[in-house]
């Protein structure tokens, strides 16, 4: 009697080792898979910026790291005795701004200085589902426990995604290739060697 599952790797599946750069961002499961990775002692970068859900924060996330963003005391609220950020998961959040600050620009350096010599980057998608904040019209990654009355909530179509992505996959990301010539960038839909055109709307759909 077979105890396994036998499963058998496509020949042209990409491959990696321990030696590479990895950085996984997106979804828990970017997280989970991670922290495997992690345990079989490759190098994963997993979210910088924790747990991002909707496309648009993973984009708007990775542009950030690319360019080396800092963030500052305005780019922060305060809400229920706490400093919290809305493109961050509430681990980075505290009653100071200041740690908040020291928490998030800390961890967004050590990942800017990664991204550079990147071999495999993994985009994993939550849902098409997001909160803009009416005051601003920017979409969120994190609400923090805010009224729903602050937000509104939208579906993302299709073409709204592809867009941003492609706009992302042709700008920054190209760039960065010119000094990480082989980076690998996957998610749920497909993997692409950048740069390359963005897969269909159609791939997209199964988000």
């Amino acid at each position: 009697m077979n105890f396994s599952t036998p499963v058998e790797l496509p020949s042209d599946l990409p491959r990696f080792t321990q030696a590479d750069e990895l950085l996984l961002m997106g979804s828990c499961f970017a997280t989970n898979i991670g922290a495997l990775l992690a345990d079989a002692r490759f190098r994963p970068d997993v979210n910088p910026f924790g747990v991002l859900y909707n496309p648009l924060s993973v984009s708007t996330a990775l542009r950030e790291l690319v360019t080396g963003r800092l963030y500052k005391e305005e780019d922060l609220f305060f809400f229920r005795e706490c400093w919290h950020s809305p493109m961050h998961h509430g681990d980075f959040s505290s009653p100071f701004a200041e740690e908040v600050l020291q928490r998030i620009n800390i961890r967004l350096q050590t990942a800017h200085e990664r991204i550079h010599h990147l071999n495999c980057l993994m985009l994993t998608f939550g849902t098409a589902w997001v909160y803009e904040q009416k005051s601003t019209g920017h979409v969120v990654a994190n609400c923090h426990k805010q009224p729903e009355s602050v937000f509104t909530r939208r579906r993302l179509s299709v073409q709204e995604i592809v867009s941003d992505y492609t706009s992302l996959f042709s700008g920054l990301i190209a760039s960065l290739c010119n000094v990480a010539p082989s980076l690998l960038v996957e998610n749920e839909c497909t993997t692409v060697k950048v740069p390359a055109p963005l897969p269909n709307s159609s791939s997209l759909s199964r988000i």
